[in-house]
Parts: structure tokens; sequence; C-alpha cells
């Protein structure tokens, strides 16, 4: 029978794939198989019917953002949002119809969808999928299949899967997007050395993934290494002072804003009015500036950035810093309550090798290379098994905070 539950006034089934004794349990293929021998056929009419009466306006999809810093968040996004995304993004990922995609992104984040899924719907290339998503059983698929586009997510992944590539001695030479060095026309010719690349693309859930970006495929011009692109077509952005709210001009620093048809419809159950702007703009929430060419450059988080000592930190410098060494596989780096400074800066980082790791000479080679008060007072090492993540891979700022503060707890008592 149907579910009726307080805390789940709209749940009414629970299917369940295998062995389940519970009486709320339904299993899952004859359920499936049971309600579909009882719906009408479709035919080849009713069909095309269903497909007709489709709009771009129509919802197509809830995406939960990951919720590094604050709980997830649930996304609507239209047909028309997700398509038009896609169409604009598809030049700059590059995706051929004989190209072969591992994609090590979850298929539940935005990522998934925009740079596996859709791609391969319109161009017609394949998504190959490794037993499972180590090192070892991507590099075998890689190799067994020709793959030719690798999709990384956030994290050690691509770490790993370079180690063991050296390791091996593995020739990935016809790897021809995402890993290896980028090459111009479209991966065809000569080497782009890495300060003529575009750093990356920028985007998050809510846009249905990039809002800016450059191919990395192209020489970007000279004196504009590390930027993050100019905006997809059909988005506005600009750049607003985090406490007044003030439109700010060219190479000024500020909470990055975005308009444009990529963009949700919204949030679920939350009014338009507590989402945008009166005029149609979203918070990102993400620090950054914009020069006078249109690049977008990309300083941190807002919610992020640390007020130590009435400075600024940018947790992602340190991070990039950090991660650069060969020690270490994955930096994670925030503020935490400090008497003197208001806020001090402590560093999580995940080893290459957790046994031999040296923190102090860590600390030590740091200095020399960021200002003194980036330096991190703390920096604690953990096995990567036991980062808090959330479900498409991203650290868990807030709760890698409590784990540090607890830390520190046990060591003053």
């Amino acid at each position: 029978g149907a579910i009726n539950l307080k805390d789940a006034p709209y749940l009414r089934r629970i299917l369940v794939w295998g062995n389940a004794s519970r009486p709320w349990a339904s299993p899952g293929p004859e359920t499936l198989a049971s309600a579909a021998a009882a719906s009408p056929a479709i035919d080849d009419a009713l069909l095309r019917e269903i497909e007709a009466s489709i709009s771009p306006a129509d919802d197509l999809v809830v995406i939960c953002t990951s919720g590094t810093t604050a709980e997830p968040k649930a996304v609507v996004h239209t047909h028309g949002s997700a398509i038009r995304s896609t169409f604009a993004f598809a030049p700059i990922l590059g995706v051929l119809p004989h190209d072969k995609i591992v994609n090590a992104m979850p298929y539940f984040w935005v990522g998934g969808w925009l740079r596996a899924i859709m791609p391969a719907l319109f161009e017609g290339a394949a998504i190959v999928s490794p037993p499972t998503l180590n090192a070892a059983d991507i590099i075998e698929t890689v190799l067994t299949e020709r793959v030719s586009f690798l999709n990384f997510s956030a994290g050690g992944g691509i770490h790993d899967f370079a180690q063991e590539v050296a390791r091996r001695g593995a020739d990935l030479s016809f790897v021809r997007i995402g890993f290896g060095p980028y090459r111009d026309d479209n991966g065809a010719g000569e080497i782009i050395p890495a300060e003529e690349q575009a750093a990356s693309q920028l985007g998050m859930t809510e846009t249905f993934g990039t809002h800016s970006g450059e191919s990395q495929h192209i020489r970007q011009p000279h004196g504009k290494g590390g930027n993050w692109g100019r905006p997809m077509p059909g988005i506005e952005r600009r750049i607003v002072d985090i406490e007044t709210g003030e439109i700010l001009g060219a190479n000024q620093q500020g909470e990055l804003q975005v308009r444009g048809h990529t963009l949700m419809r919204g949030y679920l159950k939350r009014e338009y009015s507590d989402v945008f702007t009166p005029d149609g703009f979203f918070a990102t929430g993400d620090r950054c500036s914009i020069d006078e060419d249109d690049y977008l450059y990309f300083q941190g988080r807002v919610k992020e950035l640390i007020k130590s000592a009435g400075a600024n930190v940018s947790p992602r410098e340190v991070e990039a810093v950090l991660a650069s060494y060969p020690e270490i596989r994955e930096a994670m780096v925030f503020g935490v309550p400090d008497k003197r400074k208001g806020q001090g800066v402590a560093a999580i980082v995940v080893p290459v090798d957790i046994e031999g790791f040296d923190a102090d000479a860590i600390r030590t080679r740091i200095k020399s290379e960021i200002s003194s008060y980036k330096v991190p007072s703390v920096i604690i090492p953990m096995a990567n098994a036991d980062i808090p993540r959330t479900g498409s891979g991203k650290p868990k700022k807030n709760e890698l905070l409590e784990i540090y503060l607890a830390l520190q707890n046990a060591s003053v008592a």
C-alpha cells in the first residue's frame, strides 16, 4: 500500500532492488514492470504529440548544490536553460562525434551533465564507464578503449591518475582532452604554455555549469594568464561591492553577479525575490574582478574570505601554493578563531605519504612564497578517506573547521 508519513508528506512508495523484507519496500524491477504493463501503449503519433508539448520553459531537472560551506539548495533548471548552456559550452569543451569519454564526475552533479551526458547526446560521442573510479581501473579503460576525453571532478582524482600514469609509464598521448599538454587548433597543433592558457572555466549549478570560460586549445592574449574567461553567450556579468551592492568598475574586486538565459528558474520552494535582485541578477557568492577586456579573475568565495588582523586572505591562493608541492595531494584552507587577530589561517592537507609528512618543513617553505599573514599557523595532515566530502567530491569546509576545533580542544585538554 501507499506510504503516508508526516515528515515526507508526498512520499508514497520506495522501490528497492534486491532482497528486502521491510514492509514498506516495493521490489524495484517487478513494480516498474507492472506499472509499464498497465500503462497505455505509446505509438509514434502519441510520442510526437508528447514531444510537441514540451516547451523550453518547462522544468527539466532539479540538481542539488554541493553545500561545501552551507546547506545544499535544490536548483530547478528548465529545458531551455540546460540546452542553451550545453550549446554555448560545446565549442569550448571541444567534444567531437568520434570521442570516447570517461567521466569521473557524479551524474547527479551539474558537471556530469554539462561535461558528459549533454555533449555526448549533442555530438554523438560515447561515454565509457570503468568498473570503478580507481586510477588503475580508469587507466585500463582508457588504454583498452582508446579514450580521447577524460573528465575529472574536484579533489585528488586527477592527481592519483597522473601518479599512476607516471608509475606505469603509460603512453596516453592519444588523450585529446583532460590530460596532458594542451595544443592549439583544438589539440592538433603546437603545445600551449601554461601561462598562455585560461586557468579554467568558472560556473555553478545555478547557471547549469559554465558561465565564463575560454577554450584551453587557443592561446590567451599576452598578460591575461590565470583568467577564467569571458562570458558565455547570453550571460551578463557585473561586480558589486560586497558591503554596499554598488556596481564596481574594471579591475575592482567584489562579488560576481550573473544574469542570462542559462540561469536557473529558481530554488525549489523559494520565492523569486529571495533569490534574485529586482533586475534579475543572481549573486554567485564568488569574489572576482573583471578587467577592461571582459576577462574574469576569480579570487575565492565571499564567505570563505579570511579576515586576519585586518588583512584579507584568500583561501584559494594559499591552497594553490600548498597543492603545488609534490608532497601534497590536496589542500583545504579556512579561517579559524583567533583572540588576537580575529581570525587565523589553518590548513588541512592530504599528503601523498602521510607517514613521512613534515608539516613544519612545509610551513618553512611556504613562508618564502607568500606574505607572512597568509601562512597557516597550523597545517594538519589527514588521510583522504577521512576528509568529509559532498556527493560530488568537494571537501566540506564547515565540517573540516569542526574537526580542526575538536583537535585543538583535545590538545589543550
